[in-house]
């Protein structure tokens, strides 16, 4: 089995998710903002939690997968 692998759309969706946290943070930050405003943010969180969680899924296994390396003779991680 080979180990997992962190990929560029895993890299994408962290920008991505990174870049809509900030924009959130700027619209919030106004103080004025509708209930359409309100409900369009809440939908974009949601769909950020869910790439958060695969992506973080992922690094529980690449972490995983390095400790198990590490116990091979002659291996060592950054710890």
């Amino acid at each position: 089995m080979s180990a997992p692998a962190i990929t560029e759309r895993h890299i994408d969706q962290m920008y991505t998710i990174i870049e809509t946290l900030a924009v959130c943070g700027i619209i919030l930050s106004d103080g004025e903002v509708t209930n359409k405003t309100c409900s369009s943010i809440s939908w974009l969180l949601g769909q950020m939690k869910e790439q958060v969680g695969e992506v973080l899924t992922l690094v529980e296994k690449v972490q995983t997968a390095q400790i198990a390396d590490a116990d091979k003779p002659g291996r060592r991680i950054a710890s």
